[in-house]
């Protein structure tokens, strides 16, 4: 038999945990847990003219997101930099049958850097990105800590890669403004210029002539198109940069998460060529500052808007002797801001 007393401490420790756990269900039903993946990430680009670096437009361009393929132009400048382009290289068993993208590399085979650095760009070759990765550095590892650096030497402080091809990896991020950044140095290396710039490739495999066709669809879509490259993951979604030369004026997109990124690039890269210049600031042959004759290493040019006005300021050091002497410096503003300081020398 049960005794009283037992039936009512049972009774009454149950009746408490279901009205905690009819609490717990009200309050949860006012303030519904929202999980990481339960809202899409936000997408980012920015616009930048690669001369300056002049940011023209961005949305979210300093968030850390996943690059995708285009990691593969961080991948390409530390080849070109660190490689021989024109030595031949045995593809390793490491670089056959790499996930995702492929020029479907074989044991064994003989290819030419240079030729892979094509399959890296044009066709997104993610076996190419690992063959070249080890040809340069001995091990995927290695040749992420080369990465690294290279971006950091670059100025894309807010990036972390710690694979060649962007495949998806918790630690392997940047942001589209470094990404932007990171562009803009490739395009001071002629080979990367040509490679990205080209719609084919023509090359020898096993003895027959073959041809790479590049994914980038700007190339063919919008005027003056220069590059550059393309990339897709599930988790990462459609991301490109994009390159534009006009009148002389290159400029750089970068869009990440973008589902309509062809779109978007071409609108925001038509702004950026109506709405800007590239004008001349300095000229390097030199010019007079307070009836002192001065000049500047090189030509010195930056985007402006119609309505923009450069304000100029000199800190000049009391007159030296001799030629190309450092004197001072110029600093440049535009309402009121800094936007850039240059170097002055004697003439």
């Amino acid at each position: 038999m049960v005794k009283p007393y037992q039936f009512g401490y049972g009774y009454n420790k149950r009746f408490k945990t279901i009205i905690f756990i009819v609490f717990l269900g009200v309050l949860f039903s006012a303030f519904p847990v929202v999980g990481v993946y339960a809202q899409p990430k936000a997408s980012s680009y920015v616009v930048l003219e690669a001369d300056s670096l002049r940011v023209l437009y961005s949305s979210n361009s300093n968030v850390k997101m996943e690059p995708a393929s285009t990691t593969k132009i961080l991948t390409a400048i530390c080849v070109i930099e660190n490689g021989d382009v024109e030595k031949i290289i045995t593809i390793p068993k490491q670089a056959v049958g790499v996930e995702g993208s492929s020029i479907y590399l074989k044991e064994g085979e003989k290819f030419k850097i240079v030729d892979l650095l094509y399959g890296l760009m044009m066709r997104s070759g993610n076996d190419a990105a690992v063959a070249l990765a080890l040809s340069v550095s001995g091990s995927l590892e290695k040749f992420a800590l080369l990465m690294r650096d290279t971006a950091f030497k670059i100025g894309a402080y807010n990036s972390n890669f710690v694979n060649p091809h962007g495949l998806h990896h918790d630690e392997h991020y940047t942001t589209a403004e470094d990404l932007a950044k990171i562009t803009a140095y490739a395009y001071k290396l002629p080979l990367f210029k040509e490679i990205v710039s080209s719609k084919t490739h023509y090359f020898e495999r096993d003895g027959k002539r073959e041809c790479f066709v590049n994914k980038n669809k700007m190339l063919s879509l919008f005027s003056g198109a220069n590059g550059v490259k393309t990339g897709y993951t599930k988790s990462s979604g459609r991301c490109l940069v994009s390159g534009a030369l006009r009148d002389g004026m290159q400029l750089i997109c970068v869009v990440l998460n973008e589902s309509d990124m062809w779109a978007k690039s071409a609108e925001l890269l038509d702004k950026g060529f109506k709405e800007y210049t590239k004008t001349l600031v300095f000229p390097r042959q030199g010019f007079y500052v307070n009836g002192r004759a001065v000049k500047v290493a090189r030509d010195i040019y930056f985007p402006l808007k119609q309505n923009e006005k450069l304000d100029y300021e000199y800190l000049l050091t009391p007159s030296l002797d001799g030629a190309n002497r450092e004197i001072g410096i110029a600093q440049v503003k535009i309402s009121n801001h800094l936007i850039f300081s240059e170097k002055l020398y004697t003439i």
